[in-house]
């Protein structure tokens, strides 16, 4: 943690501050390093958010320094973040208290960066925690601003949050007199010195070019010559434009441009949406610029303006048909936020079969180091959402993912990748080589995080060449993420990584990202409390002498057939449990960090064990990670801590007559636990799974019952139906508490077998010879609660040619006069010939040009639209019938809307089939009619 000090001659109390010990945690960038690229969130708390034991009041305390005070902490952050790999982007606080049990990043409710102010002693202008401490929980990346510190300018506001961010992203303190992290607190030094800029990309390295560009330099996509081509997306095979075209990109400095060329669909002439995206990437203020042709017709431009809220849009009614289009992405600021990644995204709207929110998440997903081929799976209505699936063929040292460290890091060296597991039995080994310089190689960092809240759990070993498992400390074991550091490696020495789902986790696929550092130092994760517990639970005492940011780790071994885990529980006085760690045998597990007031806190530990099963004995070992400058109290009151020596600043009274200095103290006099040392669940397995996922367990005092929407699908008979998870039952259902949700089967169908995924895909194969309607029923589930049984109903058609919908053989014009009459009715599973849940038009032009074999217009269905069948459509005498709604095919209802009139016979002309107008007209009187309405 590290505080930025009031200036001379602002102090306005004195408290006595205690020198650090040497088993406290200093959060810099000697200590631990981000295992991943720092692209992260930030927010800012509102006034009333709970810190610490008191109010938030940001708002109050700089809103009088002028309305620009938020754009300043931001500019002060963004000076850091665009001289390096890393992106800061903007969202909204929900309120929760500081510290809340939840994910280190991405946690959603709340940025990795939260932002808020309190009372604090009076020597420190504001304190933060570094963002490259894994054992700080959601802590990690908080700024706490001093309300009672006199900050009297913006300049001064700006001065101490430009300190602050750079101890957030892992800096230490500088010698250099000039450099911005030398002095704490206000300062003239507002300017990055080279030795800063250094120290960060040391860290991180220097700002590289997105994945569009080349290996020429970050400006190479600067010209129209040297555009980046991207094209849409197939969410249906072969069926290009069903997903939009997607590309990440990067402004690298002030003054750069990207272009790029967005290839065209073949004849598609319908809407197209063109979007770039900074909400949730970054700060980049960007402009959008579309072309026709480098140099030629602008088609739209939009500029980054107050109401932006990070996306801009350009809209093209109509899209050039067969004719790519020119895109420009720069800035008009000359600032840090003409700096930073952004998404691209071009939809082209009649086609696209890919949901909003859908398309939203992957522009602003953790996949941004993805290319588009990597990506595009995500897009596949035919596959699953897993990233990098390997297919089982990397489970083995002999078959192992070889990675490559990133660029640009001086300091340490960094591997990173995303990929994803299929199942319990899939095991993916990556292999790394360790950095030639020895000191570097000494120390491995290694995170997994899990991307699917409330998902997989996962595992992670450490091995030589040979095969041979390493030891490794676990630092963070819960709330999404596994963090391990191994020491004593070899340089230039190939390891291998092995990820897999850990054998009791409930679900067993999933995404996750990988993250590897080498260098730092290793954090010492100190034994503070170890026993065994048999027949009776121990109790161990200990004392808080002024706040503490402590991260606990619990550990658990027996040797041992008998299944069970151990409970270890933090009370206060008062007997309120304040925190709780669930560990299955030999294994470590970490909750959050948690932030202790001044008190007397007791730690008991008991058996967890299924119903009818006997306790096993267990050995435990509870261990700590306390930081170095925990927050201070009200600067008025110093004597309200309840240890705090009178008349010896520094020195605190705990019983028994013992006098230290040291702020955290445990009572090695281990008693008997009162409550009972043996406590019986309903399932091992889920109890693990909910508690590795303990912040999203607690969100669920307020859970309410998921909703599932009754499905229906069609199958042929004798074949077999597979629907993966993007079009499955989870599909329609909703959750008001947007959990994530899982399916159940409630009631097999009586016709056939299913096989059900817990993600709502499932695979359904008719009895032999079986046709007509069946149907099995589900219910959702959230990580607690099961909705009501809704019915998926399976029409199981039989064997007939596609669009054969009366079974007579062939597909003809009754055939379409059935479906042209199923068109705006009610949903009918057998009509939805393009399966995507709804029967429109576009099943419509697929039964008329693909099973029909014809075009708009072949009144007579003789294959060819001509003068023949103008004449018999106006013989028909129904055109323009205002009061029809029973127009056939035949008499001319070509757009399936039961009428006659102009709209037909356009859409019938823009086909271009059609043979000898001139003929035509001159045969009818009515069809010169009509050509007036052409006219």
């Amino acid at each position: 943690m590290h505080h930025s000090r009031q200036p001379p001659g602002r102090r306005r109390f004195v408290v006595g501050r205690i020198e650090p010990l040497e088993l406290r945690l200093p959060l810099d960038a000697e200590n631990w390093l981000l295992a991943e690229t720092p692209n992260l969130t930030i927010s800012f708390a509102a006034d009333g958010t709970e810190i610490a034991g008191e109010a938030n009041s940001i708002e109050d305390t700089f809103q009088s320094l002028g309305p620009e005070w938020r754009q300043t902490v931001l500019r002060a952050f963004q000076t850091w973040f665009a001289e390096t790999n890393a992106n800061l982007a903007i969202i909204e606080d929900q309120g929760q208290p500081f510290g809340s049990s939840g994910l280190r990043r991405d946690d959603g409710r709340f940025g990795d960066i939260r932002l808020g102010a309190r009372p604090l002693t009076d020597d420190v202008m504001a304190i933060s925690v570094s963002h490259s401490s894994p054992v700080a929980g959601t802590w990690a990346g908080d700024v706490v601003f001093n309300s009672a510190a006199n900050f009297q300018s913006l300049d001064d506001l700006y001065a101490v949050a430009l300190h602050e961010a750079g101890h957030v992203l892992g800096l230490k303190h500088s010698d250099d007199p000039t450099s911005v992290m030398h002095v704490h607190g206000v300062s003239e030094n507002v300017q990055l010195t080279v030795g800063d800029i250094d120290a960060l990309q040391s860290l991180y390295g220097a700002r590289q070019g997105d994945a569009s560009e080349s290996e020429a330099g970050f400006t190479d996509n600067d010209v129209p010559l040297h555009a980046a081509e991207f094209e849409a997306g197939e969410a249906i095979a072969k069926q290009e434009g069903t997903a939009p075209a997607l590309v990440f990109g990067d402004l690298t400095q002030i003054g750069d441009t990207d272009y790029y060329e967005l290839e065209a669909v073949k004849d598609y002439t319908g809407p197209l949406t063109i979007e770039v995206t900074t909400a949730g990437i970054s700060l980049l203020q960007p402009r959008l610029t579309v072309y026709t042709a480098p140099g030629s017709k602008l088609l739209g431009q939009v500029t980054t303006t107050a109401t932006s809220q990070g996306r801009l849009l350009v809209s093209l009614p109509q899209a050039p048909v067969n004719q790519s289009l020119w895109i420009r992405v720069d800035s008009e600021v000359d600032d840090v936020f003409a700096i930073g990644a952004y998404s691209l995204v071009a939809t082209f709207d009649d086609l696209n079969r890919i949901d909003a929110e859908t398309v939203d998440a992957v522009a602003r997903s953790q996949f941004r180091q993805l290319n588009a081929a990597e990506f595009d799976d995500y897009f596949d209505l035919d596959a699953e959402h897993l990233i990098h699936d390997d297919a089982h063929t990397d489970d083995d040292a002999q078959t192992a993912n070889a990675l490559l460290p990133l660029q640009g890091s001086a300091l340490v060296v960094r591997y990173e990748f995303v990929g994803s597991i299929s199942d319990l039995s899939d095991v993916d080994v990556y292999r790394i080589t360790t950095p030639p310089d020895a000191t570097l190689a000494q120390l491995v960092t290694i995170t997994v995080g899990s991307l699917d809240a409330g998902g997989m759990i996962p595992q992670l070993r450490l091995l030589d060449n040979a095969g041979q498992e390493l030891a490794t400390q676990t630092l963070v074991n819960g709330n999404g993420e596994l963090v391990v550091q191994a020491t004593g490696l070899s340089s230039q020495a190939d390891y291998l990584i092995e990820v897999a789902p850990h054998a009791g986790s409930l679900i067993t696929s999933g995404n996750y990202s990988l993250g590897i550092v080498f260098g730092g130092t290793a954090v010492a994760m100190d034994e503070i409390a170890a026993g065994t517990i048999g027949s009776t639970g121990p109790l161990h005492t200990f004392y808080v002498g002024r706040p503490q940011l402590v991260h606990f780790a619990f550990s658990a071994t027996h040797t041992g057939q008998q299944t069970g885990a151990l409970l270890g529980r933090i009370h206060d006085k008062s007997g309120q449990i304040v925190q709780q760690i669930v560990v299955a045998a030999n294994e470590t597990r970490t909750a959050g960090s948690l932030l202790l007031s001044p008190g007397t806190y007791q730690f008991s530990v008991a058996t967890l064990v299924e119903n009818g099963q006997a306790p096993a004995t267990f050995a435990y070992s509870l261990q700590e990670a306390v930081f170095s400058d925990p927050f201070g109290v009200d600067p008025l009151l110093p004597s309200s801590m309840e240890f705090s020596c009178p008349d010896m600043t520094g020195v605190f009274c705990y019983p028994n007559g013992v006098m230290s200095v040291d702020p955290f103290l445990w009572d090695l006099f281990v008693t008997d636990y009162s409550g009972s040392s043996s406590i019986v669940v309903g399932s091992l397995e889920q109890t693990l799974q909910e508690a590795w996922w303990s912040w999203y367990q607690d969100q669920a005092a307020g859970n309410h019952v998921p909703v599932a929407v009754a499905d229906s699908y069609q199958v042929e008979q004798d074949g077999d139906l597979s629907v993966p998870a993007l079009r499955g039952l989870l599909l329609n259902d909703f959750d008001p508490d947007l959990d994530v949700l899982s399916v159940v089967v409630h009631q097999q169908p009586s016709h056939g077998t299913l096989q059900l995924d817990r993600d709502g895909g499932f695979y359904f194969q008719p009895d032999p010879g079986y046709s007509g309607p069946d149907s099995f029923t589900y219910r959702t589930a959230d990580a607690w609660t099961l909705s009501q049984p809704a019915q998926v109903s399976l029409i199981v058609v039989g064997n007939a040619l596609p669009g054969d919908f009366n079974n007579d053989g062939i597909v003809d014009g009754i055939d379409l006069e059935t479906m042209r009459a199923a068109i705006g009715g009610e949903f009918d599973p057998r009509f939805d010939l393009n399966l995507d849940d709804v029967v429109d038009s576009s099943d419509w032009q697929l039964m008329v040009t693909e099973r029909i074999g014809t075009t708009f217009g072949d009144a007579n269905l003789d294959g060819v639209f001509d003068s023949s069948d103008i004449v018999v459509v106006f013989q028909a005498g129904r055109f323009e019938d205002t009061t029809a709604t029973d127009v056939t095919w035949a008499q001319g209802d070509w757009d399936a809307d039961g009428r006659f009139t102009t709209s037909d016979l356009i859409l019938a002309f823009q086909t271009g089939a059609y043979q000898g107008v001139a003929a035509a007209l001159a045969k009818s009187a009515s069809a010169r009619q009509a050509a007036i309405y052409l006219a």
